[in-house]
């Protein structure tokens, strides 16, 4: 895993925990370790069957765009906080 990426994966981590104190049931997220990715999906108003996800995003932290990504959803999650 790339220097940095560690801290930005908990960061995720701690906002969507956030969110789903605001929102319950909004975030979801996995981490798959034969892969070293993770799985996000945030569903803006809560989840409910059959619904879909309103941002949803896999991240493989060995690959260049991961960084990109992971401040992608960062910002999401700061904004819903927000909200």
């Amino acid at each position: 895993m790339k220097k940095g990426m560690k801290e930005k994966v908990l960061k995720i981590m701690e906002l969507g925990l956030e969110v789903n104190k605001k929102i319950k049931k909004s975030f979801f997220m996995s981490y798959y370790g034969n892969a070293n990715g993770i799985s996000i999906e945030i569903y803006r108003t809560g989840w409910s069957e059959n619904k879909k996800a309103d941002y949803n995003e896999h991240i493989f932290l060995d690959l260049e765009s991961a960084n990109k990504k992971i401040i992608e959803t960062i910002k999401v999650l700061e904004k819903l906080k927000g909200e």
